[in-house]
Order: structure tokens, then sequence, then C-alpha cells
């Protein structure tokens, strides 16, 4: 009588009685239903359950529902079912028909209406969260909602409103329609009979839009951010689809309706491989389904009697509402968590929380012992969000109602929707956990080996993973020291430790980074190792909380003193990882606490000079827009270096999603301030393009480059608008569209390679489904060098950032001075240079006189960082003696043998879990778990010059992805899914390395065990549908509940053996003949070969494998007046004179002998060469005629060679070696030879197979003109052109020989010629005929470039069988290129007389200013011509060559010095007029101290004079018609070259003469100076950026500085800045 009571105070409202439910009436209803998941489109395989029983409903008083239900069974289904998944079970699936009771309670439960809603549900409080979504499924399907103010028109048909659901609160769409009455009774006759003859039937329609819900019943993990889409909705991406309807038939009026029947039937459709499904059935289909349908069917209506009253429900529990429910959800949920808080041994009265132990005393030991975690007291409380992907504000997660708002740390994650934990919520299923951790454990470790069964144990530790989510503080301690206890030999002990520590960091729960944090404080974990771990937390946290984050910052400050660096390092980073995506939130501000965190890193960072970087990347990675002053007081701080400053700029990247504008406002500041560095700058302006700035912002940019005075600044910008207009990626769509409309206004500069650019690449498929997305930015400026790279991947509308990396790295000389040193020790310099006696103006002199203070250096600065996705970072300081000691450890360990095994375990995850409309937990999820293994034996012996190494290696990776559903009363979850199996294996392998004399080397690989049959690659791909015991988990590829499904027979299988050895290949597929081809392609970090998901096997086997050499050799030649010269490289110090203390005497003598010897040594050579090609041809080159290996060699230097004058030549060699035999099986070679002078260039490349006597070769020559041409009216009125010449030969003895050849000439156009004499500034720069002036140097650039094209392709018959290979390339030409092709097929009949019957003609040229080229072509079927094909501008470059080579490289760089009539141009570009006296002047020198050499310049009347000092070695004099080298004249022609070696065979100089001009080279200097009389022009490498000093300015990007004086201050004036750098009389 008291639950009658309670229910009845439970339901009693003020709403009226709910017309169509009459009084004292029951309502008898059939049930049935079913859940399944299937791959229609390969198979009509399902797997799952179908239920059927009665409802009973009474009205007992109004509004009011008293139900239960009855005779209530259900049966596995696990069968092919041809008609689809909603039709009846098949005949013939006896075993299918065979029902069993479902196992619920059949308590009563009951509910009030209001307005056709339920507005009060009352259950037995004691029924499972299962069976109480259950019943809410069968409630929701008897609601039927009013329309607006829950008043319904009677002349209203279609209107929405938001009703409950066990899915969620979301919008409904009612629409009602009148339904014959002859339908109605075909359909059911007794309707009739219940209805009358005087109702009307009527159909309502019920269609859920589960893309507008108040609330949703969902979680996801792994889901990144997706532009309109909303987990578990209607639609998410391209990869998610949901559709539910419900089609209710009842008869009466629409206020007064009998429910007749209601009938459910939802899909979620998801792409298993997050691809959409194409209408094209032929088209590979990766979808897979979950269907549902529940059918309510009135049996009879009639009144009860007394004793058939349904009583109402005991122990009950009201709720206002339909939710889902889970178990944490029900009374006792408090007392469940306490429990699940204390340790195992307190529940058996063993141990008292928190009470020590010897074995926690132990802990305090760093061996391995104290692997063994305590269950000492680390629970505390705070907020948690249960979701990785934060919702809309109008949304809120169902399975956050309910929760305690105090999380315990010690606790696992609330996965309301995951069927293991919710199979492990009873106790006595959780006892199990801890003896199943440890036996799985126990099982990976005993199979791991060199036939290990890799499938299989990367299924068993993700079940260990899925265990240890599932697992409370204290039962993870014990389970992890139970496996610790064990014994074994250091390699299994070794295994273990290794596999414990990735289980854990996997894990992803509170509970195990506890066990993570214990091991790292206790030193368990250390080092890189340790470092590892800690940064890989971020990524696989299911429930990070700001609890969480508080016990880690107590983590990072107790690691804030330590000695292991890269340990802290990695503690900081991932703390501010998880500051961002547990504080950010656009709902609400951050705590007071986030203050705290700010402030301490912004404290540190201002503390810890040297780690400085990494506390500024912290506090950007962040993401509050509290960081961002903190972070623009680092970049505007003038004490910081340009690293700290550029760190602090792009650390600002999150923070500018948050708050992108108050971050473009700092970023333009630090834009515009021409004063900063360029570094600086540069940073600002790429991280200003990502803030969402309006179009005024880009043309403020784009605008800028017209007056920017950095030219790398200007480069820059230009190469990132240009690339950013150029992507198709639909993200970015907006900032695509502002930089396409600023394109116009950027000033175009040369992009050279070592100026900074900004490149970014996107490709998408057809169906936009799939965007790849690059960015790569660099800058190569040896002071402060960086390159960025990004690879961004999406799929189906889900994102992942695979790779992001950036280097940064100061003072790159000095860095590779240092590592040159360590690895190279430098050879006496003074010994192979020896200085000039009693030289006047020596350097030495020259700094003392002037007071030249020697330049500092930035303190060698950088760092390496790279992600793997959005939060796993590791950040890398470079400290220069710290990687010397390392380097110098590392060589010393393996000198006495060192022994590595490398383990490696990680995976990818993504899940979205929903509810199915009748209550049971459904998953979408994909799971990509990796394993990579690798052991080595490494002996070094640096005496020997050689290294033997054991070693063996594998990677494994697995892809399962898959649909679920999951009924908890049985614990069995009903799958379809696919699996993919990848494996690459390096059996055991010995390696044995050794370096010969010179540059040769031998690298022999040979198999351990060469008899046996080894797997190299593997990749397999099942489909399947499966029911798995979520109580009985083993792993899935040695499960007997998984079906394969299976469509066809293998219809492909291949085997193919080689000549070295046998590889056997088997390659099976079930895809149609039209799919046999592998489609490789990245699913999210799995390497899949097919986008189908039909069953694929590729397997290749390597069978007795032979032993292979592969020798490896680099050889020089060098021709001088027609005499070719082998070089050794040994070092040749015979005529070295010797540096000890010697008398005056015979100083002198040693002077005389210098001169004498030096005089010779300055050598004059010829470069006269008649025939450009000479008998360097691939098509007359027989390199089987010749002895051995050496030979051949020799013969390609000299042959390479022929008939120049003076050159020099190069050859890399290959030979491969089978089986150690005498002869090389194969040999590969490439040679290159360089003329002098008039720049010929040969290159070829040959390839002989001795075994089949087979030989191709291919050689290439480029000749062009001497340099230099120094004006631009010679430049225009000579006639430049290079000649392309090529040959390639394939010859065999069984066949004809194969022969194309290919003879061109590249012009430049008249077109070309045309636009530069129409030029603003071309009048001034013909009539005063000057190079120096900045417009007239780039006129020339554009006159010295060759842009037409004219080239005649010739083969022979042998070639024509390539014709069909040639023929598909031209035909994707003209496909691709069909905008702008024009052209007519020859028909045999009217093919023209003057085509050559094998003959290619091409003419091709290029439009600079259109940014575009043209091409016709004539073969001899056809005959096409493009016009204006579009070129990007690095193309266009590479295309248009410049033959005045080696000036390619120096017009390309406009970076140089210029002097003509007192007018000069510093390196930097500023300009003055400064007039030279007789006195030299320094115009450069290297002022850092790493190189010796100066160059000075006086002015005598009517000429002027240049003097180059080269290490106070050489100096050479240039003066109006006369060149002097330490004083002696030399006489030169335009034919020929001057060069002078040191004594180790270094080239000192070389200069050329050419038009009055003489151009020298300094190649050990990075220096090139050009002299014509009147003019000089010096250019520096890169290399001597921020190291020069003179009157040419300091090289280092700045103007504000650019009139340093030799002491570094700043003169006001031109000539006092002169001045200061003339030398005193000497």
């Amino acid at each position: 009588m008291q639950a009658v009571v309670i229910v009845v105070g439970f339901l009693v409202g003020l709403g009226a009685a709910e017309n169509g439910w009459r009084v004292k009436q029951e309502y008898a209803f059939s049930i049935e239903g079913r859940s399944l998941v299937g791959i229609p489109r390969l198979k009509h395989q399902y797997s799952g359950i179908h239920f059927k029983g009665n409802l009973l409903v009474q009205n007992q008083q109004a509004s009011v529902l008293v139900m239960t239900l009855k005779y209530m069974n259900f049966t596995k289904i696990h069968a092919n079912m041809e008609k689809g998944w909603w039709h009846p079970i098949p005949d013939t699936e006896d075993e299918l028909k065979r029902f069993q009771d479902l196992p619920i309670s059949g308590k009563p439960f009951a509910v009030r209406l209001e307005h056709g809603k339920v507005a009060r549900l009352v259950v037995n409080s004691r029924i499972p969260a299962w069976e109480m979504n259950f019943l809410q499924s069968i409630v929701a399907h008897l609601q039927q909602s009013k329309g607006d103010n829950m008043k319904t028109r009677e002349d209203e048909d279609t209107y929405s409103v938001m009703e409950d659901s066990v899915v969620g609160r979301c919008e409904v769409m009612y629409e009602f329609s009148p339904l014959a009455r002859a339908l109605a009774v075909r359909a059911n006759p007794q309707w009739l009979q219940i209805c009358g003859q005087t109702r009307n039937f009527i159909e309502v329609t019920k269609t859920w839009n589960y893309s507008n819900c108040e609330t949703l019943a969902q979680s996801n993990f792994g889901v990144s951010k997706i532009k309109d889409c909303i987990p578990g909705s209607n639609q998410c991406g391209d990869f998610w689809k949901r559709s539910s309807l419900t089609r209710v038939i009842g008869c009466g009026s629409k206020s007064e309706m009998i429910r007749l029947t209601a009938i459910s039937n939802s899909q979620i459709a998801a792409s298993l491989k997050l691809q959409p499904d194409d209408e094209d059935l032929s088209r590979p289909s990766s979808q897979a389904l979950i269907g549902s349908y529940l059918n309510l069917t009135l049996l009879s209506v009639q009144p009860y009697s007394a004793s058939r009253r349904i009583q109402p429900p005991s122990n009950p529990v009201a709720m206002d509402r339909i939710k889902y429910h889970h178990e944490f959800d029900f009374e006792g949920a408090d007392e469940t968590a306490e429990r699940l808080r204390m340790p195992r041994s307190t529940r058996h009265g063993r141990k008292h929380h928190g009470e020590k132990t010897p074995e926690d005393t132990e802990n305090k030991s760093v061996e391995w012992s104290t692997f063994k975690p305590s269950t000492g007291d680390s629970s505390s409380e705070e907020d948690s969000s249960s979701s990785s992907l934060k919702l809309p504000k109008h949304l809120k997660h169902e399975e956050e109602k309910g929760k305690s708002e105090k999380l315990d740390l010690e606790l696992p994650p609330q996965l309301p929707f995951s069927p293991f934990a919710l199979a492990h919520l009873d106790e006595k299923a959780r006892a199990c956990l801890v003896q199943q951790f440890k036996e799985m454990v126990q099982e990976v470790i005993k199979s791991l080996g060199p036939h290990s069964a890799e499938l299989e144990n990367i299924e068993k530790v993700q079940l260990t993973v899925h265990m240890c989510r599932s697992m409370t503080y204290a039962d993870l301690t014990t389970a992890v020291n139970t496996v610790i206890e064990d014994r074994g030999d250091r390699t299994a002990l070794e295994t273990r430790r290794k596999l414990l520590r990735d289980i854990i960091v996997m894990c992803g729960t509170n509970p195990s980074f506890l066990v993570l944090k214990r091991w790292i404080d206790t030193g368990a974990l250390k080092g890189e190792e340790a470092a590892q771990a800690i940064s890989a937390v971020p990524s696989y946290l299911i429930e990070p909380s700001k609890e969480l984050v508080k016990v880690f910052f107590e983590m990072v400050r107790g690691q804030a003193n330590s000695h292991d660096s890269s340990v802290k390092i990695a503690t900081v980073i991932t703390f501010s990882h998880l500051l961002r995506i547990t504080h950010v939130s656009q709902t609400r501000r951050p705590g007071p606490e986030v203050n705290v965190y700010l402030n301490y890193l912004s404290d540190m960072a201002k503390k810890l000079k040297i780690l400085r970087t990494v506390y500024m990347t912290a506090i950007g990675n962040a993401g509050f827009s509290e960081s961002l002053p903190l972070l623009a007081s680092f970049a505007e701080d003038k004490e910081n270096t340009p690293y700290q400053r550029v760190s602090a700029i792009i650390a600002m990247k999150h923070v500018a999603l948050v708050d992108p504008k108050e971050t473009s406002k700092i970023l333009l500041r630090l834009y515009h301030a021409t004063t900063l560095p360029n570094s600086v700058r540069v940073a600002a302006v790429s991280m200003l393009m990502y803030c969402k700035i309006p179009l005024n912002v880009w043309q403020r940019i784009a605008i800028s480059t017209w007056y920017e005075p950095s030219m790398s600044v200007k480069t820059f910008v230009c190469s990132s608008i240009y690339s950013i207009a150029s992507m198709r990626d639909p993200v970015y769509q907006k900032m695509v569209k502002h930089a396409a409309a600023v394109k116009h206004l950027v000033k175009q500069v040369p992009l050279v390679p070592f100026r900074p650019h900004n490149l970014v690449r996107s490709t998408v498929s057809k169906d936009m489904t799939e965007v790849i997305s690059e960015q790569i930015s660099w800058s190569l400026d040896p002071m402060a060098s960086y390159f960025y790279f990004r690879d961004m991947h999406r799929l189906g509308g889900v994102s992942m950032l695979k790779f992001e990396s950036d280097f940064w790295l100061t003072d790159v000389d000095g860095m590779l001075l240092s590592m040159q040193d360590f690895l190279f020790p430098p050879k006496n310099v003074e010994k192979s240079r020896p200085p000039i006696p009693n030289l006047a103006l020596n350097t030495t002199w020259i700094k003392s006189a002037l007071n030249i203070v020697e330049k500092s250096f930035a303190p060698l600065e950088g760092h390496l960082s790279f992600k793997l996705g959005n939060l796993h970072q590791r950040f890398l300081p470079f400290n220069v003696k710290a990687i010397t000691e390392e380097l110098k450890k590392y060589l010393e360990d393996y000198e006495f043998g060192k022994e590595i095994l490398h383990q490696k375990l990680g995976h990818h995850t993504m899940w979205i879990s929903t509810a199915t409309e009748v209550g049971f937990p459904a998953e979408f999820k994909i799971e990509i778990p990796w394993m990579f293994r690798a052991k080595s034996q490494t002996v070094l012996h640096q005496d020997r010059g050689n290294v033997v190494t054991h070693a063996s290696a594998m990677v494994s990776t697995e892809m399962i992805s898959e649909v679920s559903i999951f009924t908890p009363y049985d614990c069995i979850r009903y799958i379809a899914g696919i699996s993919s199996f990848f494996t690459v294996q390096l059996p055991a392998t010995n390696i044995f390395v050794h370096k010969q004399q010179g540059m040769k080397m031998n690298l022999t690989i040979a198999f351990a065990d060469p008899e046996s049959e080894n797997p190299i690659f593997s990749q397999n791909s099942t489909p399947y549908t499966a029911q798995q015991d979520m109580l009985h988990l083993a792993a899935f590829s040695l499960s007997n509940v998984v079906a394969r499904i299976k469509i066809a027979e293998e219809i492909k299988s291949k085997s193919v053996a080689g000549s070295t050895g046998s590889f056997r290949l088997r390659y099976t597929s079930e895809a149609p003949n039209h799919r046999w081809a592998p489609e490789p392609h990245w699913f999210l970090s799995y390497p899949s070969l097919w986008r189908g998901l039909e069953a694929s096997n590729l397997e290749v086997w390597a069978s007795k494998p032979p032993p292979i050499t592969l020798q490896l050799s680099l050889r020089n030649a060098k021709i001088q007046n027609g005499e070719v010269e082998l070089i050794d490289d040994k070092v040749d110090e015979e005529n070295a004179p010797s540096t000890a203390a010697e008398s005056p005497d015979s100083k002198e003598n040693l002077l005389n002998g210098m001169q004498r010897i030096d005089r010779i040594r300055v050598k004059i050579l010829s470069a006269n060469v008649m025939d450009p090609a000479g008998t360097f041809n691939a098509s007359q080159i027989n390199l089987f005629g010749l002895a051995n290996f050496t030979a051949r060699q020799e013969f390609l230097l000299k042959n390479v060679l022929c008939v120049m004058e003076s050159g020099h030549s190069t050859v890399i060699s290959a030979a491969v070696t089978v089986n150690f035999s005498d002869v090389p099986q194969y040999q590969l070679f490439f040679v290159t030879g360089q003329g002098r002078a008039l720049n010929y260039h040969r290159l070829g490349a040959f390839f002989i197979d001795n075994v089949e006597k087979f030989q191709a070769g291919i050689s290439g020559v480029l000749s062009s003109p001497s340099a230099p041409l120094l004006k631009l009216r010679s430049m225009l009125e000579t006639k430049l052109n290079a000649t392309l010449l090529a040959d390639m030969r394939i010859a065999n003895r069984k066949d004809v020989d194969d022969v194309i050849s290919l003879k061109g000439v590249v012009t430049r156009s008249d077109e070309q010629k045309q636009h530069i004499l129409k030029h603003t500034h071309s009048r001034e720069c013909l009539r005063s005929g000057s190079l120096v002036q900045p417009e007239c140097f780039h006129l020339l650039q554009k006159a010295a470039f060759l842009d037409h094209y004219d080239i005649s392709i010739n083969y022979n018959d042998g070639a024509r069988r390539h014709g069909l290979s040639a023929q598909h390339y031209l035909s994707l030409a003209k496909h691709i290129l069909f905008p702008h092709m024009s052209g007519e097929d020859f028909s045999p009949d009217v093919i023209p007389a003057d085509a050559p019957a094998r003959q290619i003609r091409v003419i091709a040229e290029v439009h600079p200013e259109a940014q575009a080229a043209s091409l016709w072509m004539r073969t001899p079927t056809e005959e096409i011509e493009f016009n204006n094909i579009p070129l990007h501008s690095l193309l266009q470059q590479a295309l248009r060559i410049n033959p005045l080579m080696p000036l390619s490289s120096r017009f390309q760089d406009s970076s140089f010095c210029s002097l003509e009539d007192g007018n000069f141009v510093t390196f930097d570009s500023y300009r003055f007029n400064y007039h030279l006296s007789s006195d030299w002047h320094v115009l450069t020198k290297d002022c850092s101290g790493r190189s010796n050499f100066v160059v000075l310049a006086r002015t005598i009347p009517n000429r002027t004079e240049i003097l180059v000092n080269v290490d106070d070695y050489k100096t050479i004099h240039f003066m109006p018609g006369a060149v002097l080298v330490d004083g002696v004249g030399i006489n030169l022609n335009r034919e020929q070259l001057a060069e002078n070696l040191d004594f180790v065979n270094r080239q000192v100089f070389e200069f050329t003469y050419n038009e009055r001009a003489f151009d020298l080279r300094l190649p050990q200097h990075g220096l090139t100076v050009m002299y014509d009389q009147a003019a000089i022009m010096i250019q520096p490498s890169a290399l001597l950026r921020n190291r020069l000093c003179g009157i040419c300015g300091n090289y280092n990007g700045q103007i504000e500085d650019d009139f340093s004086s030799p002491r570094g201050i700043v003169m006001q004036g031109a000539d006092e800045f002169g001045q200061s750098w003339r030398l005193p009389p000497n």
C-alpha cells in the first residue's frame, strides 16, 4: 500500500487526461525488434539480436499508465540474410529461431503523460541500467507530442517539437495524413474490430533530427573538430550518417487517437575507412551498418478486473524525463565509488589505505624493484570533462548527468557506452582483471621473438590496454607488481619493462598516470625513455581533468631542480598541452589557478635562460588569452636573442586560435618594425596570416613588398601569398580567397633557395573527401637557419596531424665547424698555406692598424621540435657540448661492442559511442595499434675502419575498424568490421661495413639463416562479423566467434622469382577484376593498399637469399692543357715547406723557393672545345669491353673530359656482388664532367648487368658561352645560347639496341629582349653601362636567362617498342592540359611530307611575366600546340636556363657590394657616395676570425685598383689591363683560366678574363670579385652572412648598421665612415 501511495504521489500532476487512452482499459501490445550490424555493400551477413514479447498497458487513472512486459525472449543472429537486415529470419536458419528468455525483471513501471509527452517515469530502483534504457525505448514509442504551446490544431498536419528519447532530447518532425480504410484493414483485419466503422485511420510519421538536440547520449574520443558536426548526430563529416523514423498508425482524431501500431526504423551508417559511399556500386565501399527496429502492435483493448490490475512498482524512483542511464546514475553509486577507491587488500582486511609497507620503503631505490608502484594515497577531487570534443553551448553531454562533481584520480574513467567497461562494472568481473592482466602480459612476453605471431601479440596488447582502462589505481598497482615479480634473463626483463611501460602509457586513465608518475619520481623511468613516455600522455588520456593538471603541476615543480634535462623539458611541454585541453573553453573563462600556472612558467622562463624557449613554448601551448601579454613581452624584449624572440612569436600559434584579434595587433606591430631582426619579422608575418585577418590587412601586407627594405622578408611574403592562393583545402577557403585577391598587389622577387620561403600545398580528391595539406618553410641563413614542415591529412572530414616539425639553429657555420673538427680533425693549414714573409698588407697588420673589433657571434642556440598528432610533442634544445660528449660516449661504447633492444608500442584510437533507439550501446571505433622491435649488436673497429653489426627489426601495425552493439545483460558484443594487418620485417642479418683507402667503402649484407625462408612484407585485409563475449576475451585472430565475410573465391594469385635468390610473392584478392591492382593510401596512421573492404592479401618471402656486397666509391680526375690526371685523395705535402724556426738566410732561401714554386703553381689553363659532346655519347660507349670495375671508372672519368683543354670530372660508382662472386653482377655509374671558363657540363648514368649482358646508359651535355658579361648592352647584343645533347642506349645481346638521341638549342626569345628594352631603367642602364646599380643588375639577371627551347628527339626502330608508354603519358598530358590545347591527329594518308618517321620535334617558350609557357609538339602521327600553360614561379625559374655558369647562382642572389665612380651599394643594398683616395681602403674582410681574407681598393688618377689577400698566402692585384699574383704579372686571354692550388691540392683561387673584366673566385672562402677597370662588384656566399666588415657593410640583412666603423660604432656620414676604413701608409 505504501508503494501505491508513493507512486501516486510521483505521478499525480496538474495535467489533463490524455485522450486516446481510455481509463480502466488494458491495452495488449506485441513487441518485436532487433538490432543488427553488418556490411551490406559486401554481403548481407549480419550479427545481432532479435527479441519479442508482449506489453500490457493499463490506464488506471487519468494520464497515468502502468505497464509491464510479459514473455520477453530473444535469439542471437549471426547469419546471411539475403533480403536485408529488416526481413524475417530465413526459414533455413532453424538454430536462430531457438529463443531464450530475455533476462528482464518484469517489474512494472508507470508513466504520466502531459500533452502526449512522458512527463514522469517511475521504475523500480533496483533494476539494472540496461533494463531501464530498454523500458524507456518502449515508452518513447507511445509518445505523441503536441505542436506549438503543447496544443494540437486539427488543421495542422506538420509541426516540429523537442521530444525525449533514450537517445536524447532532440527535434522531431510530425507529419499527419489520412490512411485509406481499405489499406488499414488489409494490413490488419483486427483493427476494424478495435476502431469500429466510425473512426478514421491516421498515419503519423515521426522523423528524428539528431543534429538539433538539447541533450544527446554520446561520447567520443580522438574525433577532431569538424565543421557542422556533432558526434552521434545525423551526420558527422563524410563517415557517419544516422537516421531514425517512426511510423504510427491509429484511428480516431489527432487528439483522441488509438495507437494501433508503432514501427521505428533507425540506421547508423559508418564508413569503416572514413570514405563516403558512392552511388556507383562498382566503386570500393567501406560502409558498415547498425540497424535497429522496434514494432509495437496493438492486439486487444479490454477492461481489466481487480485481479488483473498491475501493481505499481516497488522501491520506486521517479524521473522527470526519458534519458539514457548508466550504472552510476542509480542509488548506491557513491558507495560503489568508495568501494572501488579502496585497495583490494583492504577489502580483504590485510592492509589499511595509505599504510606503508616494506615494499613501499624499497621504492626509494632506482633498481628494477622500484618499478613496483605502491598503493600510496594519491586521491583528490575536481571537476572533469568526459569527452574529448566540446559540444556547442546549447548541447550538454547526457553522460555527465548524475556524475559526482568531484572525481577521484584513483578511479577509472566513466565510459557509459564502452562494452568492456560495462561488462566489468560488476565486482566479480572486476576481480578477475588483475589475474587476466598478468596472464595476458606473460603470454605476450613469451611470444615475442624472431618468429613471433605479431598479429596475435598486437591484439593481446590491445586487450591488456582495455583491461587497464577498467582498473583502479590499487588494482593496477597490484597487477603491475605481480608481473614484475616474475624472474627471467636480462632480455626478458628488458622486454617486460618496456612492454609494461607502453601499456601504462597507452592506457590513458588517471590511475595509469599515477603509476607512470610514481615510476618517474622514483627513477625507475629516467632519461630519454621517461621523456618519451611522459610526452605521449596527453594523446592517450581519455578523461583529462583539472585535478590531474594539479598533480601534473606538482610533477613539473618537482622536476625543476632535476639534472635530467630531457625529463624536465618533456614534463613542461606535456603540462602545457594538458592545460589547453582541460582549461581552454569558449564558454567560460579559465579559473584562478591558470594565473598560478602561467606565472610559474613565466618566472622560470626569466630565470633559466638556457631553457627560456622551452617555457615560452609551454606558455603558448596552453592557449590562454592571458598567455599573450607574456609572450609579447618576451618577443619585444631587446635583451633576448633573435632566436628567443622568434620562439616567443611562434609560441603564439595556439593563442591565435583563441584570441586572433588581439594576437594580430601584436604581430602587426612586430612586422612593421623594420629595426627588428629579419627573423623576428618573418616569424611575425608567418603567424599573422593564420590569425583570420581581414582583407584590408592582407592588402597591407601585399603592398608592403614594394617598399620593404629586407629582401628576406619580401621573399617570404611573396612566396606565402602565392602558395596560399593556390591551395585547394576547403578548411582554409577564406584565407585562400584573401590571398588570391591580393596576389596582384605583390611585387615579384626572385625566389632563391637561401632566403626565407613559405610554401603551402594541398591535394584534394575528386569527391573532396580526402585532403592532404603540406607546409614547408625554411631559411638557409648560416647565422640563423630554420626548417618547418607540417603534414596534415583529412579523410572523410576527420583531420589528423600526421607530423609537424621545426628545426632552428643559430650560427650554423660555427656548428658545422665544430662538428667538422670533431669528425675530421683539421689539417695543418699553416703547413699547406704558409704565410708570405714580410707581407706589407697582411691581415694581422690591417686588423691592428684599424683597431678592428672581432665580431662576436650569438651563442649557439636552437632546437628540434616535432609533433606526432596534436598532443604528442617533443622539444629538444641543442647543446653542442652535450652532443659532442654523447657522440664520444657512443663511439666508446661501440668500440667494446654494444647491444641495443629497441621496443616501442603505441596506437591511434577514434570512437563515437551512442545508444540505439532500443537502448543498447552502439559504437563506431577505429583502433590502429602498432609495434616496432629492433635488436642489434654492433662492434666498431676505428683502427681497422670497419663496423660489424648483427641486427633484426620488425614493424607491425593493425587497423581494426568496426561498428558494434552491446547487450549488457549477457555482455555480448555484436560486431561488423574489417581487420587489416601490415608488417615489414628485416630478418636476423649480419652487416659488415669496411672503409677502404680513399673514398671507397664496402657494405656486405647477409641473412643469419640463409637456408630458411624469411618473410619480408605482408598485408592482409579481412572483413568479418562476430559475436564477442567481453568477459572471456582472446586475441581476435584466434577467436572462433569471427565469421569472415566471403564474397568470392580468391581470384588472383601470383608468384615471382628473381636471379638473386628466390623471392616469392603471393597476392590474392576477392575484389572484382577491375580492382585487382592495389590503391595505396594512408588511412589515418595506417598504410593501406586497398580502399575497399574486400578480403585481400599480399605477401613477400625471401627464400635462401644469398649474401650481397655493395661497393661504393667516389673518384675524381682533372684535365689540364689536354692531359688527364686521376686525382688521388691523399694529402700532397711533399713540396710543403717546413715552418720550423730557421735562420734569416734560410728564410730568404725559403721565400725564393716559395716564389719559384708558386710561380709554377699558378697555372694557365686553356678551355677550347671544338665538339661539345666529343666521344661522350651513351650510344657509342661500350663498357663490356673493359676488364673490371676500376677500369670502367677510369674510362668514364677520362671519356667525360674528352676534347676539353681543362676541367674536372667525378664518378660515383656502385657495384653489387652476390654470393661473394669475383665479378660484380650489377654495376651503376654516375659521372659528371665540367669544363673551365667555357662552361661545358656533361652528365651520364650507366647500368650494367653482367649476368644477362645488359647495358643501359644515358648521357647529356650542356654547353654555354663564357663569362662574365658585365654590361647590359653586351648581354643583349650577344647571341646567348646553350646546347643540349642527350643520348640513351639500351643494349642487350638478344635484341636490337634501343637508341634515343636528343639535340636542342636554348636561346633567348625576342619577346624577352623587347620586354627588357621597354623597362623603365633600360635606357639609363644601356647608356651608362652600369652593372653596380641594383636596377641594372636585375635587368642583367633577366637578360642572362634563356627561355626558348628547340629540341629534336630521334629514335631507332628498336626504341619504337616504348611507343605505347610514351603515348600513354602524352594522352595524360593532353587530358590535364586540355583547356590549353589545340592541334590535330594525322591519318596515315595525310601525314605531312616534312614529318620525319622517327622524330619528335618540340618547341617551347617560357613567358616569365605571364607566369606561363607555350609548347608546340610534332610526332609522326600528330601535331599539338599548348598555349599559356600556367607555371609556378619556382618551376618557371627552373625552366629558364642561365648559361653563364657558374654565374647562375650569383645572378639569382642579389646580395652584392658594388663600386663605380664613387657610388657604393652595400651588401644590404644601402646606397651612398664616397670617393676613394690613393690609400688602400678595406672594402670587405672576414672579421669573425673564422677565415682570413681581405679585399682592398684605392683610386689613383684615372684608375681604380683592388688587392685581394687570401690567407696571407696569396695576393692578387687587379689594375686596368694587368693582374699581378704575388707581384708577378699573369698574361691571360679570353679562352684561358688561371688557378692556384695550395700544398694539399685545394684551390686557393681561380680567375678568368672576358670583355675587359676579370672574374676572381675564392672557393674556400665563398667569395667572388668582379673587376672591369671602372667598376668593382663583390658577391659573398650565404656562409659569410654576419661575418664581414668594411665599406661594403656587415652583410647581416640590416641597413641600419651598414656605417659601422672598425670599432663597431655606427658613423653618421659617408665621408666619416669611409675614412674610418682607410689604411695608413705602410
